[in-house]
């Protein structure tokens, strides 16, 4: 399920320098998501992290992803430096290098 892997980190960390974000790129119907559609998928699981818009191919591209978006976890430090960058994520390696990264 969608920020599953996100959400819990966002809510524990969400006053420190950590930001969570997910990015809705395609709509079920394969089409480029609205604002509606993004606030549609943060009601519709729970979110209380923002859900940007991006295009498909952009999100893709620009994180190296080698298939379909959905379902992959990336995680950055500084600079935007890639720490983790998996799909189907492990919750608690991801709250690992979260918590590495924070200096916890």
């Amino acid at each position: 399920m969608a920020g599953t892997v996100a959400e819990p980190l966002y809510q524990q960390h969400k006053d420190s320098s950590f930001q969570a974000y997910v990015y809705y790129a395609q709509t079920a119907a394969g089409a480029d998501p609205s604002a509606d559609d993004c606030k549609a998928f943060r009601e519709q699981y729970g979110l209380t992290m923002p859900v940007l818009m991006a295009p498909y191919a952009q999100v893709r591209d620009a994180l190296g992803l080698t298939d379909a978006v959905n379902d992959w976890t990336v995680v950055t430090g500084p600079g935007a430096t890639l720490l983790y960058r998996k799909k189907y994520a492990d919750q608690n390696a991801v709250a690992d290098i979260v918590e590495a990264a924070l200096g916890l």
